[in-house]
């Protein structure tokens, strides 16, 4: 059976309205430069440690709730996982190696959209 995998997740509130950028994002900002947004908000972040198979859920902003499902471990040492939110209808799979973050573009909020960063660190 697999190990256990970690990961590291942050809900981001993208938009345009200014140009702030939480000190939090700073780093991860500037791998979003060519999205069409100017600020970026940190909304909440959660740390899980998830067997394969198994889910952790995050409350959004506005209420609703994503879950993170690690779905299986390839031979290559990649971890499937899938992203769904029931509220407004989301739904994501990928593929992330350990040591790198996914960003994925999640449900639109207010005025721009929420960034679903997920970071997988090295063991």
């Amino acid at each position: 059976m697999a190990a256990p995998v970690q990961l590291n997740i942050k809900v981001i509130y993208a938009h345009s309205k200014s140009k702030l950028i939480d000190p939090k994002l700073k780093d991860l900002a500037k791998q979003f430069s060519k999205l069409k947004f100017t600020a970026y908000e940190l909304k909440d972040e959660g740390s899980y440690t998830l067997d394969i198979g198994a889910s952790g859920s995050l409350q959004l902003p506005g209420g609703e709730w994503m879950k993170v499902i690690a779905k299986e471990m390839t031979p290559e040492g990649m971890l499937r996982l899938d992203l769904v939110v029931d509220k407004p209808r989301f739904r994501s799979t990928a593929i992330i190696a350990a040591g790198a973050t996914l960003a994925v573009s999640g449900p639109k909020q207010e005025s721009g959209s929420l960034i679903l960063a997920v970071t997988r660190p090295k063991n």
